[in-house]
């Protein structure tokens, strides 16, 4: 089954790249792989995905858990220039439930 995480990027003094919304199953699922969002300038929407298997022992199990936490590398921006530096960092953010 694939998740799809539509982003904003709410930092005026940020781009953020490669975002990816890692996923931690409780269940018998398995993560099979990520899409990021390449590049998420600020205020302009993007979107990535994840691919999760359906347990190999019961394919309808419907039910289950997830943990998530968005991970990106981070670029500093000037607001005023619209300028990004050539260097980032990672970076991850785990939201409110």
């Amino acid at each position: 089954m694939v998740f799809q995480f539509d982003c904003t990027n709410t930092l005026n003094d940020q781009t953020l790249e490669n975002v990816k919304v890692q996923m931690e199953p409780t269940e018998a699922y398995e993560v099979l792989c990520y899409v990021p969002a390449r590049n998420l300038p600020y205020n302009q929407p993007g979107t990535c995905y994840t691919l999760v298997a359906l347990p190999k022992e019961d394919a309808t199990a419907v039910a289950c858990m997830f943990s998530c936490m968005m991970k990106f590398t981070v670029k500093d921006r000037d607001p005023t220039t619209g300028e990004t530096a050539d260097d980032g960092y990672e970076d991850e953010y785990v939201g409110r439930s």
